[in-house]
């Protein structure tokens, strides 16, 4: 018999409510590791006991296996609708099934295709691209409509926004009630989750800053192996976590590609270690799975295939070797590591490729929980000028909470909306209030005969950097001058230049540390002008620069510095 947890329970009786009530798209807001298998099957036993029927969607064999598993478990007998699976069942009340078998089907008028449900429930429903009806489960959505216009539909997901933080939820999204939201903060407090803690490692990082994400939202497979494979460092990071997993259970592993995939496995203990990635035949990948969660199998290298589905209480230690295209991959990925054990205190998260710097932005509690905990040893100089809190010379957006649990929105660093105005993170690529597109810092002029500097930011080579001391007319300290020749698209030759004032105290200091100590120099002990000067040649200079001209300037501005 299911029997629900408290907070369970109670999000399926708000929903069914919610159903009753209105025929809109409602959400369960359930954190990683929250049980939103034992919810979807509260929800479907509640249709089967009307004697209606019910469909749940969700992206992966492994999802379709553990939701079906666990109302087969706990409920009584279901279909399973998934080639992966080797089953295409689906005669009984409750039907689980990938939208991608069960679309294939409904083209080639499969009987599936007829039958009449009366609730859809999707989970991880952030995969649904409600603005775009051509995507897959959009026309599952509407062929099972044209059927019944009184179909129900429920989403769960731990992350209720794509990419880098568009929501789902809203009046003018797809789903427009939300009838639970459970934390992740909650769920540590209350016992039902360990907490992820961000470590720190003395092994250098990758150098992924020429990764840049496509149109599609995907990296560039030749651009991550460029930066990851053949490289010493990988077995240096590899090493490193052997070492901090000596008294851990078990390890995950994201890797960049297949190669990298390899290399890594290669210096990794042999029989104590696997790979999986989307070439792995299912029998095996089924077969390595049950052996990673029953700890035969200690260190598990794969490429982006067990951030969903994949529930391992073993596992305490994940690894991040590759840059993760969204925050949404990357809270998956960090939850794959934080189910309870009874030996398991928390989840120690290795971050190798700055996501955290990339994604530090994203209004996401597991995120903004991480950055702090990476944060606490840092000395927080910087008070914010809104709330008062405390932060680090690299914050770009105050960590803060004002009342109601709501994030400070102060921003030190920030990128305009052009539509209503809003601050935004200077690597959003959409704004946080509005959603509306902003400039893609990666897109590139390659037409040198139209070349037009202009407000979208252009990618130009640095050909020299010079650092020099700027005397300020009258009166003050000296400043520091930091001129950038660089190569426009036009093989026209210009300088750029900007200023710092490392002799001044206060929010002055405070930029020079964070825009220029940080990413120039950050080893650097002695905040001086005069130590710079000295040191000039041990510098680090950025291979490249982002600019633009804004609007009314006639000077060039540099938007990123790509090192």
């Amino acid at each position: 018999m299911l029997q629900l947890r408290p907070y369970q329970q109670d999000a399926v009786d708000n929903t069914i409510a919610q159903l009753k009530k209105s025929p809109d798209p409602c959400l369960i807001d359930a954190s990683v590791s929250a049980g939103k298998t034992f919810m979807v099957a509260g929800l479907m036993s509640w249709i089967e006991g009307n004697n209606r029927n019910s469909l749940c969607l969700t992206m992966t064999s492994e999802l379709v296996e553990q939701n079906s598993d666990c109302y087969a478990e706990f409920v009584g007998k279901c279909s399973v609708f998934c080639s992966s699976l080797g089953k295409k069942n689906w005669r009984l009340p409750s039907v689980f099934a990938t939208p991608q078998t069960l679309w294939a089907a409904l083209k080639k008028g499969h009987p599936i295709g007829k039958k009449k449900f009366s609730l859809l429930v999707v989970d991880e429903s952030h995969n649904i691209n409600f603005n775009d009806k051509k995507t897959t489960y959009m026309r599952i959505i509407e062929h099972y409509k044209a059927i019944n216009p009184n179909l129900r539909i429920v989403g769960l997901t731990g992350t209720p926004f794509r990419g880098r933080g568009e929501s789902i939820l809203g009046d003018d999204k797809f789903f427009k009630h939300k009838t639970a939201d459970i934390g992740m903060a909650w769920l540590i407090e209350n016992g039902f989750v360990v907490p992820p803690v961000y470590g720190r490692h003395k092994s250098d990082d990758y150098d992924f800053s020429s990764c840049k994400l496509q149109s599609n939202g995907k990296f560039k497979a030749s651009e991550l192996a460029e930066a990851s494979e053949g490289k010493r460092l990988t077995h240096d990071i590899v090493q490193e976590v052997i070492t901090n997993s000596q008294d851990r259970g078990g390890v995950l592993i994201f890797a960049s590609t297949i190669s990298h995939c390899k290399e890594i496995l290669e210096s990794l203990p042999p029989g104590d270690s696997c790979m999986i990635t989307g070439e792995t035949p299912d029998k095996e990948r089924q077969s390595l799975i049950k052996k990673i969660k029953s700890g035969e199998i200690k260190y598990t290298v794969n490429l982006n295939v067990l951030t969903v589905g994949f529930s391992a209480p073993y596992i305490d230690h994940v690894v991040f070797m590759r840059p993760t295209e969204s925050a949404v991959l990357w809270v998956q990925a960090v939850g794959r590591g934080v189910r309870i054990r009874d030996d398991k205190n928390d989840c120690l998260v290795s971050d190798y490729a700055g996501n955290l710097e990339r994604l530090g932005d994203v209004d996401n509690p597991v995120i903004n929980d991480m950055v702090k905990s990476r944060d606490k040893d840092i000395e927080k100089d910087v008070p914010c000028p809104e709330c008062g809190e405390m932060n680090s010379v690299f914050a770009r957006r105050c960590v803060g909470y004002v009342d109601g649990g709501v994030r400070c929105g102060f921003f030190f660093d920030f990128k305009p909306c052009p539509k209503c105005e809003a601050q935004n993170d200077t690597t959003a690529r959409n704004c946080r209030d509005c959603g509306h597109e902003l400039i893609d810092p990666n897109k590139k002029l390659t037409r040198k005969s139209s070349f037009r500097i202009g407000v979208e930011p252009v990618s130009v080579p640095v050909i020299n950097t010079e650092y020099t001391r700027h005397k300020r007319r009258g009166s003050g300290p000296d400043t520091l001058r930091v001129d950038y020749m660089v190569m426009l698209p036009n093989d026209k030759a210009e300088i750029i230049s900007e200023w710092f004032s490392p002799n001044v105290s206060g929010y002055p200091k405070h930029i020079f540390k964070r825009e220029f100590v940080a990413k120039h120099a950050p080893s650097m002990i002695d905040y001086t002008l005069e130590e710079v000067l000295f040191n000039k040649n041990q510098i680090q200079s950025p291979k490249s620069l982002l600019i633009n001209k804004m609007v009314g300037s006639k000077y060039l501005n540099i938007v990123l510095k790509e090192f």
